[in-house]
């Protein structure tokens, strides 16, 4: 792999996420947060452990310049970008406006709380 495209295109990737939700103390540490509900942040969590089982660089309660926040975005070994939205209790309405707020450059997963984490996440 060439390090230097890797980084460049990453580094693309970066420049739309604001600068506090990438401090290095936050790669591949997990962020919980109390509003969601339990079910949500459990689910979070296995997506998290599995995609750092990967060797993905992850972050989680990222939130964008553009004001959008995302459960979990991840960068592979290549630099590629992905986001990750945990799906409970929101209506499709709410799950098709969520691809139209989101960069195009990133990969979009929606991870359903009710369905095994495996199966959703084929990278």
């Amino acid at each position: 792999m060439d390090y230097k495209k890797k980084y460049t295109k990453e580094n693309r990737l970066k420049q739309q996420i604001k600068y506090n939700s990438l401090s290095g103390s936050k790669a591949n540490m997990f962020q919980y947060c109390k509003n969601n509900g339990i079910l949500h942040e459990e689910t979070k969590f296995k997506v998290f452990q599995h995609l750092v089982r990967l060797n993905h660089t992850v972050y989680t309660e990222v939130e964008f310049k553009d004001k959008n926040r995302a459960d979990i975005v991840s960068f592979d070994e290549k630099g590629n970008g992905y986001i990750f939205e945990i799906v409970n209790s929101e209506s499709q309405e709410s799950i098709n406006n969520k691809l139209d707020k989101y960069d195009i450059d990133f990969e979009l997963f929606f991870v359903y709380c009710n369905k095994p984490i495996e199966a959703q996440l084929i990278i």
